[in-house]
């Protein structure tokens, strides 16, 4: 039987953390602080979440795609390639975006330390790099999914 990670089984109880009793008695501030807080936890989930799904899904197709289809006589591999190609795109994308985070929260650190954190925008180009490589790396993970569908429609 499968069984979810430790982490994602932990993502329901992310909103048991939330007390409304800050709400309720106007406390606005804290509760805010508590959604950021999950946020961070929500983002770091994801991040995890997709290194072992694409890594996965290479390691799976190194070792099973010989089961399914005879790859010396298969039709367009190149189906197959382009699977590999954005399972790895996916992977590198989500590692550097994990690098980058630390640079954007430094920054906005710095942002709201000199005092122009409401005249910029927060983290900086970080942000803007760490959101374009995020929506990379599940457009990539995605993509090889599609494309080892494909080769194996076409080859069974």
């Amino acid at each position: 039987m499968l069984s979810l990670p430790d982490d994602i089984k932990l993502n329901s109880l992310w909103f048991s953390e939330l007390t409304t009793d800050t709400t309720k008695n106007g406390n606005l501030r804290e509760y805010r602080n508590q959604l950021i807080n999950l946020l961070g936890k929500a983002e770091e989930a994801i991040d995890r979440s997709l290194l072992s799904l694409s890594g996965g899904a290479l390691g799976i197709s190194f070792a099973f795609i010989s089961d399914i289809v005879n790859i010396k006589i298969a039709e367009n591999k190149s189906y197959l390639f382009c699977s590999w190609v954005c399972w790895v795109v996916s992977i590198i994308a989500t590692l550097v975006s994990m690098y980058l985070s630390p640079f954007a929260l430094r920054k906005t650190i710095d942002q709201v330390d000199n005092g122009s954190i409401n005249e910029q925008h927060p983290g900086g180009t970080y942000d803007h790099m760490i959101k374009v490589l995020n929506a990379l790396g599940i457009i990539s993970f995605l993509g090889g999914i599609i494309f080892v569908i494909i080769f194996v429609n076409k080859n069974i």
